[in-house]
């Protein structure tokens, strides 16, 4: 979408140890420009996560280096991909790929990460960047596996996950936007519970039916109210509302199989490495069987536009 101030800047995380595997990321933040326009840039942190010692300065400029090449092939394959006035940018920073992408995400539009499946050994010394970035960035953060995206152009719609807490404000509204871009429809689920208790010496105790009613009202009402005036902003957006009694994560998964994109919020709080991330947004980054946009729990602070400092390396790739 374009403002009168910039365009949207799509920074995609390049990964060293993939340099050919990342067809997934560049394929998803391709066709993300092509819906709504703007600057894809192509971002590699040069920096070890976990610093051993002092290095020189000739092996950080090494460093560096490589990321340019990894960097360069990148953008050439990103170029087949786009548009031909598509623009694209590239940087290599020295830093550590975690911290160089918080950085990007607090003047990007949405970052684009393609998931590694680690070893477990390799991830404990390694962690995990796209659940750090995914849990701190003030951008929405797009996480792909590579046998997310193939050949062929998905067609379902785009699914989003509510509660009934007003966590996923952003989420939806995030969702919205993504069905529009997209010309797709709009499923809103609303996964619930019964609340249960153990009375005094006894035990368990089962609601009973009409509790069960009134809950189902009141999630339902919850489900309503989050989409109060959502559809006066975006009228070609068809929606689908699905209130389910069951686990918000087994029925997150069953509902989004066919979509295009699963959209959910960052419920958590923590600014501990992944530890912000949410169980919910947690759990469908790692089992997910669509790509997952994970937007903060707030809207970010300033629009996210072309800040106009980068230096174009496209098109023409």
């Amino acid at each position: 979408m374009m403002t009168s101030r910039g365009v949207q800047r799509i920074v995609v995380g390049v990964d060293e140890y993939e340099p050919y595997g990342d067809f997934a990321a560049l394929r998803f933040a391709a066709d993300a420009a092509r819906q709504r326009g703007g600057v894809i840039k192509l971002v590699h942190g040069c920096g070890p996560r976990h610093s051993i010692g002092h290095e020189s300065r000739a092996a950080i400029d090494e460093r560096v280096r490589r990321g340019r090449r990894l960097l360069g092939g990148a953008a050439r394959r990103l170029g087949r991909m786009t548009e031909l006035d598509t623009r694209i940018q590239v940087l290599a920073s020295p830093l550590p790929a975690a911290e160089v992408l918080l950085e990007e995400s607090k003047s990007a539009a949405m970052i684009v990460l393609q998931r590694r499946d680690l070893a477990q050994a390799r991830r404990v010394y390694a962690g995990s960047t796209t659940s750090t970035v995914a849990a701190q960035a003030t951008c929405p953060v797009a996480v792909v596996r590579s046998e997310q995206v193939d050949s062929e152009p998905l067609t379902g719609g785009v699914v989003v996950g509510v509660d009934s807490l007003g966590h996923a404000r952003q989420a939806l509204a995030m969702a919205f936007q993504e069905a529009s871009w997209r010309g797709v429809d709009l499923t809103v689920i609303h996964a619930w519970e019964p609340h249960v208790s153990a009375a005094p010496y006894y035990g368990y105790v089962p609601p009973d039916a009409s509790e069960i009613e009134v809950a189902h009202q009141d999630e339902a009402r919850a489900l309503a109210e989050a989409c109060a005036g959502m559809s006066e902003i975006y009228p070609d957006v068809q929606v689908h509302r699905e209130l389910v009694e069951g686990p918000v994560v087994r029925t997150l998964l069953e509902l989004s199989r066919n979509a295009q994109l699963l959209v959910v919020g960052r419920h958590g709080h923590s600014q501990l490495a992944s530890l912000g991330l949410g169980t919910v947004a947690r759990h469908m980054i790692r089992q997910s069987p669509c790509p997952v946009l994970v937007t903060p729990g707030e809207p970010p602070a300033q629009q996210h536009l072309l800040s106009g400092t980068e230096v174009a390396v496209g098109p023409g790739y």
